[in-house]
C-alpha cells in the first residue's frame, strides 16, 4: 500500500511524504530558489581549460561549474561572456557552486524531452526486448528524429497516443520557455513544477493508493493536485495533521538523527562526510548468539532493508561505504548484496551496488540531484561547528 500525505508549510508551500506499506521512505521539503532541473541563461565568466570547463553566472548566489566535454565542444570555441542556456543537474551544496549542464533534459510521467539532443533510449529497467523495440520505434516517430526522447518505466503500459500528448506538451514547454532567450542578464528561462509535483510525476505510473490531507487544506490540495492526480486515487481528509496521524513526524526526526534501531536490536550509524556516507551495522542489542552464522546474516539481511529505506528518507547521495557484520561465506556475502540490490530497486534514484572491497566493505553510489535531508532541516552548531564535539577544558 502506497500513500501520499502532504501539507502546506508556512510559506505557503507544500511538503509531502511518500508512504509504503506503512513506512515514511521519502520526504519532498518545500523548496525554494534554485532547483535541480530548473533552466536558465547564463554567462560564462570563468574559463578552466585545464578542466576543460567553465563557471557561468546564471544569476544564482555562487557561479555553477560547467563542464563541456559533454558536447565535445573545444575550450577554445567558448569565451567569458558567451551566454548558454544551462539547466541544473546537481544543487549548489556547502562551498561548492551548481553543477550544470548543456544536455537538458525535461521529465514528464512517461519520457523524458532531451531538446538539444537527437538520442533516443528506453529505460533500462524495461528488459523485454519487444517491448524495448516498440517503444524506441515509437520516440522515432513521435521526434522524427528532431530531438531526444527516453522512454521512461512507466511508459511501458502507457497508449502511445499518452506519450506523444506528454512529449509534444514538454516540447512546447520548451519552446516557449527558449524563444529569443539568448539576449539579457542571466535569468530563470524555465521553473520546473514543484518538488512535491515531480514527486507525483515519478510516483502516480507506479501506483498510489490515496492522498491524505488535513480537512483545512483540503480544497487547496484539491486545486494544487486536480491535474495531476487520476480521478481513481482518492484525496482523504484527517482532522488533524497527516504526518503525526500517519507516523511520518517520528520517522522525519528519526532520520534527522545517527541512530538507527532495527527490530533484532541491531542498529545503523549514519555518518555523512564531506566525501562519502559511510553507514555501520552493529550487533547492539540484537537477540542473536554472538558469532552465530545465521543470525548475523539475518540481521545483515534485515540492514538492508533499512539502509535503502533511510538511504531515500534521508536523501543521502554520492558515494556510499556500509560496514555490515563480518561474514566469513562468499555464499552469504552475495545473498546481502542481492538483497541490498533488491531493497534498492524501489528507489526513484539511480543506485549502483559495487559489491565488497578487500576490506570487507561494501560500496555503492546514489545518484545526488539535491540537497539531503539533513542540509535542508538542519544547520551546524555554532558551538561545535560541526564537528559534534566541544574542546575539553583540560586534557584528563
Amino acid at each position: 500500500m502506497r500513500d501520499l500525505l502532504i501539507r502546506k508549510t508556512p510559506r505557503g508551500g507544500w511538503e509531502g511524504a511518500l508512504v509504503e506499506d506503512g513506512h515514511m521512505v521519502e520526504f519532498v521539503p518545500d523548496k525554494q530558489g534554485d532547483s535541480t532541473g530548473s533552466v536558465y541563461l547564463g554567462i560564462v565568466r570563468r574559463l578552466m581549460p585545464a578542466n576543460h570547463a567553465v563557471f557561468v553566472d546564471f544569476g544564482g548566489e555562487r557561479e555553477g561549474y560547467l563542464p563541456l566535454d559533454e558536447a565535445n565542444i573545444p575550450i577554445t570555441r567558448i569565451q567569458s561572456g558567451d551566454r548558454v542556456i544551462v539547466q541544473i543537474r546537481r544543487e549548489a551544496q556547502g562551498t561548492k557552486g551548481a553543477y550544470l549542464t548543456r544536455n537538458v533534459a525535461l521529465a514528464g510521467s512517461y519520457v523524458i524531452l532531451n531538446p538539444v539532443s537527437r538520442e533516443t533510449g528506453v529505460s533500462a529497467k524495461i528488459q523485454d526486448e519487444k517491448t524495448r523495440t516498440r517503444l524506441k520505434e515509437a520516440a522515432l516517430r513521435m521526434t522524427g528524429g528532431e530531438h531526444g526522447l527516453v522512454m521512461r518505466t512507466s511508459s511501458a503500459d502507457a497508449p502511445e497516443e499518452v506519450l506523444e500528448m506528454e512529449y509534444r506538451e514538454l516540447l512546447d514547454r520548451w519552446s516557449q520557455a527558449t524563444e529569443g532567450a539568448l539576449t539579457g542578464k542571466p535569468r530563470l528561462l524555465l521553473s520546473l513544477e514543484s518538488p512535491l509535483l515531480q514527486l507525483i510525476y515519478d510516483e502516480v505510473p507506479r501506483g498510489l493508493e490515496r492522498v491524505i490531507v488535513k480537512n483545512d487544506e483540503e480544497l487547496d490540495a484539491r486545486a494544487l493536485l486536480s491535474q495531476h492526480i487520476p480521478s481513481s486515487v482518492p484525496l482523504s481528509a484527517t482532522q488533524s495533521d497527516p504526518f503525526v496521524l500517519c507516523g511520518a513526524e517520528k520517522a522525519l526526526n528519526e532520520a534527522l538523527g545517527r541512530f538507527i534501531w532495527l527490530r533484532s536490536g541491531a542498529s545503523l550509524v549514519f555518518d555523512q562526510c564531506e566525501a562519502m556516507t559511510v553507514i555501520d551495522v552493529n550487533t547492539a542489542h540484537s537477540t542473536g548468539r554472538k558469532g552465530d552464522r545465521s543470525a548475523i546474516v539475518s540481521t545483515n539481511l534485515e540492514a538492508c532493508d533499512e539502509i535503502a529505506r533511510q538511504l531515500r528518507l534521508r536523501n543521502i547521495g554520492g558515494m556510499i561505504v556500509i560496514d555490515m557484520i563480518d561474514m566469513d561465506q562468499d555464499s552469504d556475502r552475495e545473498r546481502v548484496l542481492e538483497r541490498l540490490r533488491e531493497a534498492l530497486g524501489h528507489d526513484r534514484m539511480k543506485c549502483v551496488v559495487y559489491g565488497f572491497t578487500a576490506l570487507g566493505l561494501i560500496e555503492m553510489t546514489r545518484r545526488r540531484t539535491s540537497r539531503s535531508l539533513r542540509d535542508v532541516m538542519m544547520k551546524p552548531c555554532h558551538h561545535c561547528h560541526g564537528i559534534g564535539y566541544e574542546r575539553r577544558l583540560s586534557c584528563n
